[in-house]
């Protein structure tokens, strides 16, 4: 801030003493509008205010608590507080539930959220709580009144500034929520019957626009306002029915006493998420196991039996009954709205620390529910305390033969069940349960060559046989199947045709991705790129239909050559924003310079952040008037087309 100045004395190398430079002198820039003055609606930098002495004007004193010296107190009186007070009643403290931005990015997102008419300035005033002070107390009404606001899949708490708020040991009590009550009879579709039911929860406040028109049937959504201080309510009674109750964006609710603040893995009651494995040869690990640091895991055994001496205990596994979670029990792990997602990343190398820190960059980026990390070059015991540090424990390990394969597959989550089908050192299978719905999983690293890489595709057509229910296959395949998968290298066409052969027989197809087209890059040695379709996701049709709002996404490559695959499979919001273009036909329209001219005067900030204002009153204004740039063209061109004749 501009008004506060180093005021500390330094040494200089000779001894002498020297003043630190003048904040305002002649060689300094201009000095910018503090946040103050701001929020007192000045837009000019204000002048020092005359010092006064509090204590002599028998406005402030100092008193000991319990007369120990150690111990001042500072009282002022009421009138000099209310002065004080007064340029801040209109600003809002905002606050993200379990996440923490920098100042950079929490003003990006919240203008990107928000999208609000004017401007609005924003201050860190530490332990995650932001004051906010709007240009426009129509913009200031608009964030009050149009919650619940997300950020990263986090619910920004927002309130406003009162005199008691004191932000290190400030506490949010209460937030607006959305809830979900999933399967509820359609005739209960109506706005005052799901107010009532949201009354049971919390504080109703509105009803989903799409649940009001009937537009969504698997759930009914309302909005309403809970206290984080009680166990959250996880199941309501209606017409002789329990309806269970799920909260999105909500992160830390126990699934075991229904407090919001911790996980079911943090509470004192034990944890009932177990891995199972079915073959030996890869490690199946509890997580109740995981809770000791120190404990040694079971060592790998490398299976490279065949397939054939192992389908009675495969199909023994995947027809084996799913043990139904109890439906009597009042919190379970339905309170959460989860958004499944794998990422699956052939990393060439898990034990260095750039490695490492691209790996923790895409866990905080993504949070994804597993991690599917090939080619990792060592063993899974020199980073089992970085995994676990980051929270994520191991699942099923197929270790790498010296620098050649290895599959890690590593979970985050508690509520779920999972069962190795089978392994081999190309492939791990297992199946994914959730009370009485399973799915299957493949996680795949394709031999670089051809002969062993065939093996895969047969040991895949034999699954096919056995599993009977939605199956989605990810990793690096090594394989093409057309020649536009590959740009500056060779397209052998026998390969491709069988790669094609086994995901016809499969019965799986390609997941679209966006981000990108080529999975694998690398430099040759004339100076050319060699880049190939390399890693893929492959889904038959029961996945596609049991997810119907997945994404595969293609992320940024780090100091590995292959992408990293992000798979959502219930999240259809993960689309990147448009870019934004610069439409030359607004030049042509008389009211488009003056709205820049005017946003650009008005606008507070750097470069930056005029530029991002002028960027959406353009798309606003684009929006607004796109009816008459059509019809002025269409004119023009008419004209233009008669003139030619």
């Amino acid at each position: 801030m501009s008004e506060f100045t180093f005021s500390a004395q330094m040494d200089t190398d000779d001894g002498s003493i020297k003043k630190p430079p003048d904040q305002h002198g002649p060689n300094s820039s201009r000095p910018t509008i503090s946040f103050r003055d701001m929020v007192m609606g000045q837009q000019q930098v204000t002048a020092p205010q005359p010092k006064k002495d509090l204590f002599a004007a028998n406005l402030a004193k100092i008193q000991y608590e319990g007369g120990d010296p150690a111990r001042p107190m500072v009282h002022i009186a009421d009138s000099v507080f209310e002065n004080l007070c007064s340029p801040w009643k209109d600003a809002l403290v905002v606050k993200l539930l379990d996440k923490n931005l920098g100042f950079h990015t929490m003003k990006d997102r919240l203008t990107k959220v928000w999208k609000l008419t004017s401007g609005f300035d924003i201050m860190d005033i530490n332990n995650g709580f932001f004051m906010v002070k709007f240009d426009l107390e129509a913009d200031r009404v608009k964030v009050m009144d149009g919650g619940p606001w997300m950020v990263f899949d986090h619910y920004l708490s927002v309130q406003s500034w009162s005199a008691d708020f004191v932000c290190p040991t400030a506490k949010i009590d209460r937030t607006m929520v959305w809830i979900r009550f999933p399967g509820l009879n359609l005739v209960f579709y109506d706005e005052s019957v799901l107010l009532a039911l949201g009354a049971a929860v919390g504080t109703p406040v509105k009803v989903d626009r799409n649940t009001l028109d009937v537009k969504r049937g698997r759930f009914a959504r309302v909005c309403v306002e809970i206290d984080l201080n009680k166990p959250v309510i996880s199941k309501v009674w209606i017409k002789g029915h329990w309806y269970k109750v799920e909260y999105e964006g909500l992160h830390r609710i126990c699934t075991k006493c229904g407090c919001y603040g911790h996980l079911g893995r943090d509470c004192k009651k034990p944890s009932t998420s177990t891995v199972v494995a079915a073959v030996s040869g890869v490690r199946g690990i509890p997580e109740q196991q995981l809770a000791t640091p120190n404990t040694p895991l079971p060592a790998t055994v490398n299976a490279e039996s065949p397939l054939d001496n192992q389908l009675a205990n495969i199909k023994e596994k995947i027809n084996e009954p799913v043990i139904m979670a109890n439906d009597e029990a009042l919190y379970g792990d339905w309170l959460m709205v989860k958004h499944f997602s794998i990422i699956s990343w052939n990393i060439r190398g898990a034990l260095g620390k750039s490695s490492k820190r691209h790996v923790r960059d895409l866990v905080r980026n993504h949070h994804p529910s597993l991690c599917f990390i090939l080619e990792t070059h060592g063993t899974f015991d020199k980073v089992e305390k970085f995994w676990n540090s980051i929270g994520y424990y191991p699942l099923f390990i197929q270790e790498a033969h010296g620098y050649s394969g290895g599959i890690w597959v590593l979970s985050c989550v508690t509520n779920l069940t999972f069962t190795l089908i089978h392994n081999m050192h190309q492939s791990i299978t297992f199946s994914i349960s959730h009370g009485m719905a399973r799915w299957y999983c493949s996680a795949i690293y394709a031999s670089p060559t051809h002969s062993i890489r065939l093996k895969l595709w047969d040991h895949l057509m034999d699954l096919r046989n056995l599993i009977r229910g939605p199956w989605l296959l990810l990793g690096d395949f090594n394989e093409i199947r057309s020649c536009t998968e590959v740009v500056g290298g060779d397209f052998i066409i026998s390969r491709a045709n069988s790669f094609s052969h086994m995901m016809d027989n499969c019965s799986v197809m390609d997941l679209d991705t966006i981000g990108g087209f080529f999975t694998w890059r690398r430099n040759t040695r004339f100076g050319g790129h060699l880049r190939k379709k390399l890693d893929r996701c492959l889904a038959d049709v029961d996945w596609r239909m049991a997810f119907p709002d997945s994404l595969a996404e293609l992320l940024p490559a780090h100091d590995s050559d292959h992408n990293p695959i992000l798979v959502s499979c219930m999240k259809a919001n993960s689309r990147r924003p448009k870019s934004f273009h610069f439409q030359a036909a607004w030049l042509s329209h008389p009211d488009y310079e003056p709205l820049v001219h005017t946003t650009w005067c008005h606008a507070h900030g750097d470069v930056v952040t005029k530029l991002r204002a002028i960027q959406d009153t353009s798309i606003r204004f684009n929006k607004e008037t796109l009816l008459i740039l059509r019809n002025f063209f269409n004119k023009s061109t008419i004209k233009f087309l008669h003139k030619k004749k």
